[in-house]
């Protein structure tokens, strides 16, 4: 099992969120579709990667196999996939 988390801090909100997917694309699918709608409702024009010098006024996104961030002045959104190999199927009989 794949578990997407998503964290926001925001000044629309400050939430979290969990989903459970079978396999490791669907749930990589549903962050990059998360991902880039973010990217778009801020407005996009963001750094690829966090600068060095990074300040509160910032504006990076970055996005890669197991994680996304959307870092947007002091609001951040950012995705996380964990697997967890304790899930056991149930059976269906």
């Amino acid at each position: 099992m794949f578990i997407l988390k998503y964290l926001e801090n925001s000044d629309a909100a400050c939430t979290s969120e969990v989903e459970l997917f079978a396999t490791e694309a669907e749930a990589h699918s549903k962050m990059e579709t998360q991902y880039e709608a973010t990217v778009r409702l801020l407005g996009g024009n963001f750094l690829s990667e966090e600068p060095a010098d990074a300040d509160e006024a910032s504006r990076w996104s970055t996005i890669g196999k197991e994680y996304a961030c959307v870092q947007d002045g002091i609001d951040s959104y950012r995705w996380e996939i964990i697997e967890d190999d304790r899930f056991i199927p149930r059976c269906e009989n």
